[in-house]
């Protein structure tokens, strides 16, 4: 079994993004602009692999574009007077707010970052994909 170390799928990556954005474009970055032949059945088939294959491949193009946008703050959150979550910048966050958060992962035994977002539920925001967080005293970055 073969490693890679993170550093050496950077550029292939990154080089890779260029690559499917110039797939996307032909479609103007939506399945929906695939044109075939509906009464040929290959092409039915065809198109609805490619449809598939679009959306993850935009998924992609946005994820690493999101990487690409350097780190603008790292800082600590605390509940605000207004019960919003900020860090020590004045920085808030609401429901759908992105954001990074420095997190212990008990599979790994080890504190990562994981990229997710501020949501809100039962009076208060948590952190989108782990409730038993809590954001008060989180260290968190954001990008931009």
């Amino acid at each position: 079994m073969r490693y890679a170390h993170v550093k050496e799928l950077d550029r292939p990556l990154f080089e890779l993004k260029d690559r499917i954005a110039s797939v996307l474009d032909k479609v103007d970055h939506s399945y929906e602009n695939i044109e075939y032949d509906r009464d040929n059945e290959e092409d039915v088939f065809l198109a609805d692999e490619f449809r598939r294959i679009i959306d993850k491949l935009s998924q992609v193009e946005n994820d690493l574009n999101y990487l690409k946008k350097p780190i603008t703050e790292v800082g600590i959150l605390h509940k605000n007077e207004l019960g919003r979550y900020e860090t020590e910048n004045g920085t808030y966050f609401t429901s759908g707010s992105p954001i990074e958060a420095f997190i212990y992962d008990s599979w790994d035994e080890n504190y990562r970052w994981v990229k997710s977002r501020i949501d809100h539920k039962n009076g208060d925001y948590y952190l989108y994909g782990h409730d038993d967080v809590k954001l008060g005293g989180l260290k968190v970055r954001i990008r931009g």
